[in-house]
């Protein structure tokens, strides 16, 4: 969940881990606005909880807006089509370096080309663990990123298949190994 206005919820609430997960899943944008006096402007953008924000953020809405007949799966798919023939390689960040592997293939890049220096300064902290019931619920209401990130998921799966497998474990170990030098 994407809260376009955290500073305000992390005054209240100290840190991303103390966000009342199981309620916010139960409001409205409308009603988290007014629970946490947050902006009462409730476009994208400018609304302080953001739904489907990967899909505005590529273009939905205008791309959707002259497809009112159809359903919104249809659109949803229609969309994501158009998303796929655009990118030939989306990133998954949960696979970052078997990602940056792919991406050194395509481009016949050298493994020194996709090093990087990571820029974290934070200590690593535990996930909050969210109940079935408001995981279900964020779901449905970022049902559009979703079936976004699944599709991409998949075609970044697809894409490492093709290249083999083998080929970019390898290149994933020997990534960590530079990186760790």
């Amino acid at each position: 969940v994407f809260f376009g206005h955290e500073e305000k919820l992390r005054q209240q609430y100290g840190s991303v881990e103390q966000y009342p997960f199981d309620e916010l899943a139960d409001m409205y944008l409308e009603e988290v606005c007014q629970e946490y006096k947050l902006s009462d402007k409730l476009e994208l953008g400018e609304g302080c909880l953001h739904i489907n924000s990967a899909a505005s953020n590529l273009g939905w809405k205008t791309f959707t807006a002259k497809m009112q007949d159809y359903t919104i799966q249809e659109r949803i798919d229609a969309f994501i089509g158009m998303l796929d023939e655009e990118f030939d390689l989306v990133m998954i960040t949960e696979r970052m370096d078997e990602s940056l592997v792919v991406l050194k293939e395509f481009m016949r890049w050298r493994m020194g080309d996709i090093m990087f220096l990571s820029q974290k300064t934070t200590a690593k902290k535990p996930n909050t663990d969210l109940s079935t019931r408001t995981e279900r619920k964020i779901l449905r209401r970022m049902a559009i990123d979703d079936q976004i990130f699944r599709h991409f998921d998949a075609k970044l799966s697809r894409q490492v298949a093709e290249l083999g497998q083998e080929n970019i474990v390898q290149g994933v170990a020997n990534f960590r190994s530079m990186r760790q030098a």
